[in-house]
């Protein structure tokens, strides 16, 4: 997560009107993890017929996991920002370039599977 944290400041840096990158960060991360948790358990449902939160409405259930997301994110993003920083930026360039692939692979694929699996998966009631 780390360096997916690293990529996500490196290119909200570059939006002249964002003052905040690094707090942006964590909430697009947050987003994007409640995202990849949400599309496993359509794949649970599906699949196996189990529904990890059958009791709670989806409202409910995506605010109260961002928020989770979001506070470890904090604690374990946010508050090392500056070590996570120096670190990545001491890399190679292969490393560098290596590592910013794999974020874009990682964000569109989260997007992609997420509405994809759920446009086939999800039926309206």
């Amino acid at each position: 997560m780390e360096e997916l944290y690293y990529w996500m400041v490196f290119h909200l840096t570059l939006i002249k009107t964002n003052k905040t990158p690094a707090f942006n960060s964590v909430i697009i991360i947050s987003v994007l993890q409640g995202i990849n948790l949400s599309l496993i358990d359509m794949l649970f449902k599906y699949f196996f017929n189990i529904d990890f939160f059958e009791n709670l409405s989806s409202e409910l259930l995506g605010l109260l996991m961002f928020i989770v997301l979001f506070l470890i994110n904090i604690v374990f993003l946010y508050s090392k920002r500056n070590d996570i920083i120096k670190k990545f930026e001491n890399y190679s360039v292969e490393r560098r370039l290596r590592g910013r692939l794999f974020f874009w692979i990682y964000v569109v694929l989260s997007f992609v599977s997420f509405f994809g699996t759920a446009s086939v998966l999800v039926v309206p009631k």
